[in-house]
């Protein structure tokens, strides 16, 4: 619902995009004022807010990040997501914080080297470690 392709197939049936568009002509469309851009950035924003708020009523954290390469449409997403994420809250959780961390293309290296190197140093025990994992929701 909030991911760049949700938005971009939101976007060509709106007629607002090409086969070929992508998100970065969605934001650009929004960045200058399209109302139907606008209107799909804050449908994904509430949806957003609102499904970050029923997290923070089950796991009651005390700050939020939210990170990834929709921040780069955050001054699109922001209010619809404040609003729904400020109403989804359970009374002693409305204090919750929620900080942004602007994404670029720099983290996607950081975090492909991050896999490259940590694999390279795991160590043999850690792949059968892994094969005793059970799945969340599996009951043996």
């Amino acid at each position: 619902m909030v991911a760049d392709p949700a938005l971009v197939a939101h976007g060509r049936r709106a007629g607002l995009l090409g086969r070929s568009d992508g998100i970065e002509e969605l934001r650009a469309l929004a960045d200058r004022g399209d109302t139907k851009a606008k209107v799909i950035f804050a449908a994904a924003g509430e949806a957003l807010g609102r499904a970050v708020g029923d997290l923070v009523n089950i796991l009651g954290p005390e700050l939020v990040f939210v990170s990834g390469e929709g921040t780069q449409a955050w001054l699109h997403i922001a209010e619809q997501f404040e609003t729904s994420f400020a109403a989804a809250l359970f009374g002693p959780l409305r204090g919750t914080r929620v900080e942004v961390d602007p994404w670029d293309d720099a983290r996607w290296a950081v975090g492909a080297a991050t896999l490259v190197l940590r694999a390279s140093f795991a160590a043999p025990f850690e792949e059968e470690a892994r094969a005793f994992d059970v799945p969340i929701g599996v009951i043996a």
